[in-house]
């Protein structure tokens, strides 16, 4: 892959992710209060515009108000931004080359089956990318819960706080690989599905209702290491088993249907995600015919 394509890739990540990041964003919002103060979706909306989430951040000042102001779901922008860029890159190289290198390696024309290997490889591989942004995606959440975007000497304490950003760093990976291997396994079924529905998926309607029928299944498999991200990034947890003891917390004080909150936002989100993805890589085949 030589300099201009990798310059070339970037580059059109880099304007797709911030076409979709204030949709994705927002709604990433909604998703992480209402799973923080076990609440529904409306009323996580109306805390976020009324300004009652709490907030004493000095990144985004400007986004954060105390009066009602939709300015206000654009809390935790910078960092998810931030978050995105290298995704910017690993994502489009990801769907240019890697994909049809793993094809090729796997010799899929031949065998069929081989499609299997191809998902698992191209899912792992993105996954441990993904390990690099864990401390973004840490102040994303603290901001958008209204926490201080670093953790705290009290919840770091004594641990080395930078180090605790990558406390979640397993669930992230985990989500990542499910998110993947299942957008894999449903991107033919939702295009034949899309023009089943009469509308051409090298369209904006198309892609759209593409995404949402593929965020859907994505949201549903990768929610349950998102959820825990999410409370581990707002609650720190000084625990040897972080990931039970976090299910564990949530079941307590929320019942089991805790670990359920919050996916609607996120299928919304996901939407968001998902088309701009399918964008890039339709626009990348149209190139290629």
């Amino acid at each position: 892959m030589s300099i201009g394509q990798v310059r070339s890739s970037f580059e059109e990540g880099v304007r797709v992710a911030f076409t979709v990041s204030f949709g994705a964003n927002a709604w990433n919002a909604v998703c992480v209060v209402a799973g923080q103060n076990g609440i529904s979706t409306v009323r996580a909306i109306d805390q976020i515009y009324r300004g009652t989430v709490a907030t004493g951040s000095p990144l985004v000042p400007h986004f954060v108000s105390q009066h009602p102001s939709l300015w206000n779901f654009g809390n935790g922008w910078f960092p998810y931004m931030g978050r995105e860029l290298p995704r910017c890159f690993y994502k489009p190289w990801g769907a240019y080359y890697l994909i049809p290198y793993l094809q090729e390696l796997y010799d899929v024309e031949h065998h069929p089956e081989a499609h299997e290997k191809v998902k698992l490889t191209f899912a792992a591989a993105l996954a441990t990318a993904e390990g690099a942004v864990a401390p973004l995606s840490w102040m994303t959440a603290r901001l958008q819960a209204g926490k201080a975007p670093f953790p705290t000497m009290e919840e770091a304490q004594g641990a080395n706080r930078f180090g605790i950003m990558f406390q979640s760093s397993g669930a992230q990976m985990a989500r990542q690989f499910l998110i993947w291997y299942t957008w894999m396994s449903t991107e033919q079924q939702s295009i034949d599905l899309t023009r089943y529905m009469g509308v051409d998926p090298t369209t904006i309607p198309g892609i759209t209702v593409q995404s949402l029928m593929q965020a859907v299944p994505v949201t549903l498999a990768s929610y349950l290491p998102e959820r825990l991200k999410n409370h581990i990034q707002v609650n720190p947890i000084r625990d040897q088993n972080v990931y039970y003891t976090a299910f564990k917390q949530i079941v307590e004080s929320q019942g089991i249907r805790g670990l359920g909150r919050g996916l609607m936002p996120k299928v919304i989100a996901t939407t968001f995600l998902a088309g701009g993805f399918n964008y890039l890589c339709n626009e990348r085949k149209k190139r290629l015919v």
